[in-house]
């Protein structure tokens, strides 16, 4: 299985399920269609690039951004993603720690690299509040190609 896809299956059943905000559980999805969620994660963008180079194995550093959304009506704040965010991060780092195998890869070192807020107004009075957090990690095949 190609590494891109197993550390967003891996990373999604660690979230999907688990996140919560207000009692509510917070739906993690590969992407998005239109619904009425106002409160939702994405698995967007990933990277990975050769850094080590064996006869029988390769290492590759990867990269995932989670795209956490809050759509709010009235009174607009960052709280929301930034709690969710807590979450993530202490979810990933204690499943992560110390690192991993998922379907022949072994995933190690996964830290939050960066984070971003983002805010943009919707229809009918509403505001989306965004924050994207970007994780790197690294990937090692453990069997042969």
């Amino acid at each position: 299985m190609n590494r891109e896809k197993v550390i967003r299956l891996y990373i999604h059943g660690l979230l999907n399920g688990t996140l919560a905000y207000n009692a509510t559980t917070i739906p993690v999805w590969d992407s998005k269609l239109e619904d009425k969620t106002n409160i939702y994660v994405i698995i967007e963008e990933q990277s990975a690039n050769v850094i080590q180079k064996f006869p029988q194995q390769m290492a590759w550093e990867c990269s995932i951004n989670l795209f956490i959304v809050s759509k709010q009506q009235d009174t607009v704040s960052r709280d929301v993603v930034d709690d969710i965010a807590e979450q993530i991060e202490t979810i990933v780092y204690n499943a992560l720690q110390n690192g991993v195998v998922t379907n022949g890869w072994q995933l190690n070192n996964m830290a939050l690299a960066s984070t971003e807020h983002s805010m943009f107004e919707l229809l009918h009075s509403k505001m989306q509040v965004s924050k994207t957090m970007t994780f790197r990690l690294e990937a090692n095949k453990t069997t042969s190609y």
